[in-house]
């Protein structure tokens, strides 16, 4: 999981940081910047993609508006730079130090910095060691990148070449472990310095020793209830950010060997809608047939089933999310905004509570903003895995958080729902 983020200069945050849990709701006041939050992490997943583009920042859920509109205003005019720090629960960390380049062909975001941490560089070593076959097929790129490289054995002199020769290409055992030892020291101390001499080679090591981050796949997810009755085309597997692939995905999940068990999870959690009996995929042999079939516990024989176009949005909005939950091919860290969308409020509380479960029993984290009091009833934040974040701008205008941590004595039998609206939690207009 990610259990820190740090982001600067980003529209209206100028530097904030976040200790994540599991399940995790932002409320907040009209453009206080909670969607800012879950934007500055997009555009990190879109670095650690290496794809900083407009296309692939709208297809993440990040507002596109221009290059100088994303830095933030109250920032130096010479301070040009978006900074996201992404640290994971098994100490991993990535910093990205995004600047738009206006003098390129064409114009463009880039990453100025993409080190390693300690962490990362002892796995590369650690890669290389256990990987004969891997080294031989990275010398061509090993060519290609000889001027960084050089710029490598001039920072850490020529120690680790030597050592990584006799160990490679020889014995493939450490003859000499103190001299190895003493340069990977020195390697994991100036860490930083080496990823701005040399970015491109940290860039294709990273890419090719190490795992994906948690982050890549990140997504914030604002579901349509127009997306989500009809067939669209999207561009993100398996669900689009405004619901777009839905009934497509279903179907395909239907004809998959785990059908049985996918589904009756599915099912479960759509039995809180009272009038909910059933759901059929049809086994239609049309490749282009995406509809289902609900069943109505009150409607008669006349009408055994109805489709998706038939049946009201809400159960479109959870049959949309309990999928994205339990699905193993949808990202292990999303954001969503806006969750209480198309909910009575008594059932936002049990939506909340039930996307909790998944999210532990499927290995998911996300991020949730809502402006519905309802859904902080569905919140134990006294448990570390759920969080409560409160957003807010300073007397300068800046993005604040600040984590609801626990409820005071004299307030505990208060519902969290009545303590924001009554202004115990702060997050409501003061200006009216």
């Amino acid at each position: 999981m990610i259990k820190e983020i740090k982001i600067a200069n980003y529209k209206s945050i100028v530097d904030i940081g976040v200790n994540l849990g599991r399940f995790n709701v932002l409320i907040g006041e009209n453009g206080c910047g909670k969607s800012n939050i879950l934007e500055g992490i997009a555009l990190a997943a879109a670095a650690s993609s290496d794809r900083l583009d407009f296309e692939y920042f709208q297809n993440r859920g990040v507002r596109v508006v221009e290059p100088k509109l994303m830095v933030s205003a109250f920032s130096n005019p010479k301070d040009d730079s978006i900074r996201i720090l992404c640290r994971e629960e098994n100490k991993y960390q990535s910093f990205y130090f995004l600047s738009y380049d206006s003098s390129a062909k064409p114009p463009r975001w880039y990453n100025r910095i993409d080190y390693l941490d300690e962490i990362h560089t002892l796995g590369i070593i650690k890669a290389l060691l256990r990987n004969k076959k891997k080294v031989y097929q990275i010398i061509p790129k090993i060519a290609e990148l000889r001027k960084e490289i050089c710029e490598f054995e001039r920072i850490f002199d020529k120690d680790l070449f030597a050592v990584y020769e006799n160990t490679m290409f020889k014995t493939q055992r450490i003859e000499d472990k103190n001299l190895f030892a003493q340069t990977l020291d020195r390697i994991i101390e100036n860490y930083e310095e080496v990823s701005k001499a040399c970015p491109n080679l940290y860039r294709y090591v990273r890419k090719e020793f190490i795992e994906k981050p948690i982050l890549s796949d990140y997504l914030i997810y604002a579901p349509e209830e127009s997306m989500l009755r009809s067939f669209s085309d999207y561009r993100t597997y398996p669900l689009g950010i405004r619901g777009e692939g839905l009934f497509r995905y279903l179907k395909e999940m239907s004809q998959r060997k785990d059908a049985k068990k996918f589904f009756k999870a599915l099912k479960d959690n759509l039995a809180i809608l009272d009038w909910f009996e059933g759901m059929n995929i049809p086994k239609s042999q049309i490749s282009n047939d995406y509809t289902i079939q609900i069943k109505d516990q009150y409607i008669g024989e006349t009408i055994k089933y109805f489709d998706q176009n038939s049946t009201n949005e809400g159960f479109l909005f959870l049959l949309f999310y309990t999928t994205l939950f339990i699905s193993e091919d949808t990202p292990k860290f999303f954001a969503i905004d806006n969750l209480e969308t198309s909910f009575n409020p008594k059932m936002c509380r049990e939506i909340t509570r039930r996307l909790i479960e998944l999210a532990k029993k499927y290995d998911k984290q996300v991020l949730i903003t809502t402006h519905n009091p309802s859904i902080l009833d569905g919140l134990d934040i006294n448990n570390e895995d759920e969080r409560l974040f409160v957003i807010r701008r300073n007397l300068d205008g800046h993005t604040q958080v600040n984590r609801v941590e626990y409820k005071s004595k004299e307030k505990e039998d208060l519902p969290l729902s009545e303590a924001w609206l009554k202004g115990y939690l702060g997050g409501l207009p003061k200006n009216f």
